[in-house]
Protein backbone atom coordinates (compact mmCIF):
# COMPACT_ATOMS: atom_id res chain seq x y z
CA UNK A 1 0.00 0.00 0.00
CA UNK A 2 1.28 3.39 -0.97
CA UNK A 3 1.07 6.43 1.75
CA UNK A 4 1.36 10.08 0.43
CA UNK A 5 3.25 12.17 2.80
CA UNK A 6 3.26 15.97 2.87
CA UNK A 7 6.52 17.13 4.72
CA UNK A 8 6.77 20.87 5.23
CA UNK A 9 10.10 21.85 6.55
CA UNK A 10 11.41 25.01 8.65
CA UNK A 11 13.71 27.64 7.75
CA UNK A 12 11.88 31.00 7.42
CA UNK A 13 11.40 32.04 3.39
CA UNK A 14 11.18 27.78 2.11
CA UNK A 15 7.35 28.33 4.17
CA UNK A 16 6.80 30.68 1.01
CA UNK A 17 8.69 28.27 -1.00
CA UNK A 18 6.17 25.01 0.19
CA UNK A 19 3.01 26.80 -0.16
CA UNK A 20 4.33 27.90 -3.98
CA UNK A 21 4.97 24.22 -4.57
CA UNK A 22 1.44 23.62 -3.01
CA UNK A 23 -0.49 25.80 -5.42
CA UNK A 24 1.66 24.57 -8.62
CA UNK A 25 0.19 21.11 -7.05
CA UNK A 26 -3.11 22.04 -6.17
CA UNK A 27 -3.79 25.06 -7.88
CA UNK A 28 -4.13 28.66 -6.43
CA UNK A 29 -7.95 28.71 -5.03
CA UNK A 30 -7.29 24.73 -3.17
CA UNK A 31 -9.24 25.02 0.18
CA UNK A 32 -6.12 23.67 3.13
CA UNK A 33 -9.02 20.79 3.76
CA UNK A 34 -8.77 19.81 0.44
CA UNK A 35 -5.19 19.75 -0.18
CA UNK A 36 -4.56 18.19 3.32
CA UNK A 37 -7.09 15.39 1.81
CA UNK A 38 -4.90 14.44 -0.67
CA UNK A 39 -2.33 13.09 1.96
CA UNK A 40 -2.44 10.14 4.53
CA UNK A 41 -0.36 11.91 6.90
CA UNK A 42 1.66 15.16 7.28
CA UNK A 43 4.78 16.38 9.40
CA UNK A 44 5.68 20.28 9.65
CA UNK A 45 8.71 21.77 11.77
CA UNK A 46 9.02 25.48 12.40
CA UNK A 47 7.76 27.72 9.21
CA UNK A 48 6.52 24.89 7.93
CA UNK A 49 4.34 24.62 11.01
CA UNK A 50 2.78 28.08 10.00
CA UNK A 51 1.94 26.28 6.49
CA UNK A 52 0.39 23.79 8.13
CA UNK A 53 -1.58 25.72 10.67
CA UNK A 54 -3.22 27.76 7.34
CA UNK A 55 -4.08 24.16 6.36
CA UNK A 56 -5.54 23.90 9.07
CA UNK A 57 -7.50 26.86 9.57
CA UNK A 58 -8.90 26.00 5.65
CA UNK A 59 -7.05 28.71 3.88
CA UNK A 60 -7.16 28.95 0.53
CA UNK A 61 -3.19 28.33 -0.85
CA UNK A 62 -3.72 31.91 -2.50
CA UNK A 63 -4.76 33.09 1.29
CA UNK A 64 -1.85 31.56 2.37
CA UNK A 65 0.73 32.95 0.34
CA UNK A 66 -0.37 36.25 0.62
CA UNK A 67 0.50 35.96 5.07
CA UNK A 68 4.45 35.60 2.97
CA UNK A 69 4.09 37.90 0.71
CA UNK A 70 2.70 40.87 2.53
CA UNK A 71 5.41 42.77 4.29
CA UNK A 72 3.51 43.78 7.45
CA UNK A 73 1.57 40.14 7.97
CA UNK A 74 5.11 38.88 7.51
CA UNK A 75 6.56 41.05 10.25
CA UNK A 76 3.67 39.88 12.69
CA UNK A 77 4.60 36.22 12.21
CA UNK A 78 8.11 36.11 12.19
CA UNK A 79 10.24 38.08 14.74
CA UNK A 80 13.60 39.37 14.19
Amino acid sequence: MAYRILSLDGGGAWALIEVQALIALHGIDASGHAVLGQYDLVAANSGGSLVLGGLLENLALGDLRNFFLDEAKRKAIFSP
